[in-house]
């Protein structure tokens, strides 16, 4: 009869809960006040409960608003319970329960695909410049749609995103003010910012905290476009260590381990000093290999180019006063070769900022210096009563191979979070040339990424290709917003190439033809750079050819002198 039906509910209401299984008197007081709340803000409350919430106010009959979730392994290619297809139409009033099944599966196949995606889109990022490397979308099969039930019929089928996505880097304008979104437009969003030019790995980091700072501005991240200002910068940079490595090859057949394939690793560092710098960072302490070492000491160190090229051409030494002094048991000049030694300078940025910058002399190459760099950031940081490392940072330079193959590094990180050793975190930045000394990586490691050591002490890994300046520049920054904000590790996994062998006197391509000849083949990166600037009408062909002459310029000038 009329009178023992069950009760109707009006749409926008949550009258008769006590038709719900799951809601007792003793519930429904903390149902109504998340009702509340997700009828202010949608995203306030969990999928599961908006679902509930949405299908109450499109009329649903008490107890078909509500269905238990489905399981979450759903087989690859298998149709959710009720088929994905059966929610298009939404849970309009009177929609039955298989309906509401299919919406809250889509729901759920929605999260884990962007999870999938911020978990282990950095596998198939396109990161190394050559191409070489880079694996293709079919290697990790999480990030196949249909792994979720979804088909082809799906993909542009639209999607109420609201609950799945909470940042609003994932609900641009494009996609509707409501937060609706097909799949298409997701799966090409996920790709953007997972798979692209930067691969970010940290959902491996325990706290949640961290993780969403990073996610926030990851799915931020294309959001700013970097200033007129600071692409000249990072040109500017880019174009002086490129130089500068041509400018050594055309006037000294020695070796020098170069940078080449790498230089955008001098604005990087650039990018990363003020970025630090503006966070409350008076004094830089760096370690590095023999890579890259003369270019950092120019281009960073300001060395004047003057001092390295009397050392090359062995003008820096006064012979008599040299040997008066070993006559006397004084050896401390008797130096070392000039891509193992240290130096020291003050800065002033643009900022305006005084910046200290020490860059340790590292005669045994490679990682022994890592432990000398943290000892000296934290005696300074005794001395300067700095007890949290707000003002004196550490950066740490590696090899791929050395990092991965070295056990100091490893011992290094095991006394980065002990209470005498601490540092407020360290900055690694991983020069990645994908050789170590004649080796493939995939015989030189059992990892996919040299880098995943850093995964077993909570430290975010950022890789970036080093063919992608502005990418390189964002990353810098953000390395050492993240230092500054957690005062914990943060590593940097810069994927370059080496353009000659070990050093200038090698042939490589005894060893790596295939990679040989790519690079050979391969532009540098300020060319593709500067290219860029020209198709974005940043800067003219003839500005550009002013910009590097002046560099060239100085060079030869610091040469005749």
């Amino acid at each position: 009869s009329a009178a023992t039906a069950a009760p109707t509910r009006s749409a926008g209401s949550l009258t008769a809960l006590g038709a719900e299984s799951f809601l007792s008197g003793t519930s429904s007081v903390y149902a109504e006040e998340m009702y509340r709340a997700w009828k202010a803000n949608p995203g306030s409350v969990h999928a599961s409960w908006a679902a509930y919430f949405k299908a109450v106010d499109a009329g649903a009959a008490p107890g078909a608003a509500f269905v238990p979730p489905p399981g979450l392994q759903t087989p690859i290619g298998a149709a959710p319970s009720g088929g994905a297809a059966a929610a298009a139409g939404g849970a309009g009033a009177g929609a039955s329960a298989p309906a509401t099944a299919a919406m809250v599966h889509d729901r759920l196949a929605l999260a884990h695909l962007i999870r999938a995606y911020a978990v282990r889109g950095h596998e198939v990022a396109t990161l190394d410049p050559l191409g070489l490397a880079n694996r293709p979308l079919a290697s990790v099969p999480e990030l196949d749609y249909t792994a979720y039930g979804f088909s082809e019929a799906d993909l542009d089928r639209t999607f109420d995103m609201t609950g799945v996505v909470s940042l609003k880097g994932f609900l641009s304008p494009e996609f509707g003010a409501a937060g609706n979104m097909t799949l298409r437009a997701l799966l090409a969003k996920l790709s953007a910012t997972y798979c692209g030019r930067i691969g970010w790995e940290y959902m491996h980091i325990t706290s949640r905290e961290k993780c969403n700072w990073i996610r926030e501005r990851v799915e931020h991240f294309e959001e700013v476009p970097l200033a007129k200002a600071t692409k000249l910068e990072v040109f500017d940079r880019l174009a002086s260590a490129d130089i500068f490595e041509r400018f050594l090859a055309k006037k000294f057949n020695t070796k020098r381990f170069g940078l080449e394939g790498a230089e955008v690793l001098v604005p990087g560092l650039e990018a990363l000093s003020q970025r630090a710098s503006s966070m409350g960072v008076e004094s830089v302490v760096i370690g590095m290999p023999h890579r890259g070492r003369l270019n950092v000491l120019v281009n960073l160190m300001a060395k004047p180019m003057t001092a390295l090229l009397s050392e090359f051409m062995g003008t820096h030494v006064d012979v008599a006063k040299y040997n008066a002094r070993v006559a006397n048991g004084d050896w401390s000049g008797s130096g070392d070769v000039k891509y193992h030694l240290g130096a020291s300078c003050d800065r002033t940025l643009p900022s305006g900022a005084n910046l200290h910058l020490t860059l340790l002399a590292n005669p045994s190459h490679l990682e022994a210096v890592d432990p000398l760099v943290v000892g000296k950031t934290r005696a300074k940081q005794d001395l300067a009563g700095d007890k949290t490392g707000q003002k004196v940072m550490a950066v740490l330079m590696h090899g791929d191979a050395a990092f991965a193959g070295q056990g100091v590094v490893m011992e290094t990180f095991l006394l980065s979070q002990l209470e005498h050793y601490k540092t407020g975190g360290t900055v690694h930045v991983i020069v990645n040339n994908q050789v170590g000394f004649t080796t493939d990586p995939k015989f030189s490691r059992s990892t996919l990424h040299c880098s995943d050591l850093g995964k077993a002490f909570d430290v975010p890994i950022l890789h970036v290709n080093a063919d992608d300046p502005e990418a390189v520049t964002r990353v810098f920054e953000l390395a050492g917003e993240y230092r500054q904000t957690f005062k914990s590790d943060v590593i940097i996994d810069l994927v370059g190439y080496r353009r000659h062998g070990h050093n200038e006197q090698d042939q490589a391509a005894y060893t790596q033809p295939l990679m040989a000849a790519a690079i050979a083949k391969h532009p540098t990166s300020a060319t593709l750079y500067a290219k860029q600037l020209v198709a974005s009408g940043v800067l003219t062909e003839a500005e550009v050819d002013a910009r590097t002459a002046a560099v060239e310029e100085r060079f030869a000038a610091a040469f005749t002198a």
